[in-house]
């Protein structure tokens, strides 16, 4: 599996304390993402920090996107083709990529060190990302190692697949967190670049074969929510026996993380929902008898 980070004693990726392994590559490219190290499996990263000048990156790369040019360097990101030989000579790790790759077993490692903390909290692992489903053979086996040691499993996803991919993982899943980010297909879409034809059938079908499922709904107001578009989600959820409906607050913490990637965050005006939109979003669910 292609890993860009595992993130311990975390307290909002499912209930107890948990270990949260966010996966590399999405097939979703939501505006307001705060994980771009996610965006692809493999990815070329520069921290400016540790730039030591020593030029060997423009001696390998054969396109030219690295340049030095009066003692200041620069990446052209558009000549980059993804070959990483310039991750192999930095010297201080400036160039860098943005997951690793681990096994099953090692991966089981890591997370059997928070055990102590899963068993007074109940607790366990959130697998996230990016879309992990999108490594499902790798997702699937350490589920599987986790289920045989008592783990509690979360998958964390966008739903944006076929039902078919995640049916055969549902025995070794005890909860699945799962956004639902616009019930209009064309502000979906807006928003995320794809339909959420498949969204919605998953959670359908989720409720109706009665797994534990939370929703979590991105507040970006009046980029894809609205009073009206909150209606209409708490709609579609109200009969799709879901456990749990939860708001998550735009925030622009990663916004700084695109800049290393090489990415343009398109959200620059957004501005952070107030306390009284969310609160009345809070009323339209409640109004439907969703738990909250």
């Amino acid at each position: 599996m292609f890993i860009t980070n595992i993130q311990r004693f975390s307290l909002d990726d499912g209930p107890g304390i948990r270990t949260t392994i966010f996966f590399a590559g999405c097939n979703m490219r939501c505006l307001w993402c705060h994980n771009p190290e996610t965006f692809e499996r493999t990815m070329l990263g520069y921290d400016p920090n540790k730039c030591v000048g020593c030029g060997q990156c423009t001696e390998v790369c054969k396109t030219g996107a690295h340049i030095f040019s009066k003692g200041v360097y620069q990446i052209d990101w558009n000549k980059c083709k993804r070959c990483l030989k310039c991750v192999e000579v930095c010297r201080n790790g400036a160039l860098f990529l943005n997951s690793k790759e681990i096994s099953a077993d090692e991966l089981l490692q890591e997370i059997e060190k928070d055990m102590r903390f899963y068993m007074k909290s109940s607790g366990g692992v959130t697998f996230s990302g990016g879309e992990p489903l999108l490594q499902v053979d790798g997702l699937r086996e350490i589920l599987k190692k986790c289920k045989k040691k008592k783990i509690h499993t979360v998958v964390e996803t966008a739903g944006n697949y076929s039902f078919e991919i995640l049916e055969p993982l549902l025995d070794y899943i005890d909860l699945i967190l799962m956004d639902c980010k616009a019930y209009s297909k064309e502000l979906h879409k807006k928003c995320t670049g794809y339909s959420n034809e498949h969204i919605l059938d998953n959670i359908q079908k989720l409720g109706g074969i009665g797994k534990d499922i939370w929703i979590r709904i991105p507040v970006v107001w009046d980029i894809n929510i609205t009073f009206e578009e909150i209606e209409k989600i708490a709609e579609f959820l109200k009969r799709k026996q879901v456990n749990k409906v939860e708001l998550l607050s735009y925030h622009k913490m990663g916004i700084s993380k695109y800049k290393t990637y090489g990415k343009n965050y398109l959200l620059q005006t957004a501005k952070i929902p107030d306390e009284g939109q969310i609160n009345r979003c809070y009323e339209i669910l409640r109004k439907y008898q969703l738990p909250v």
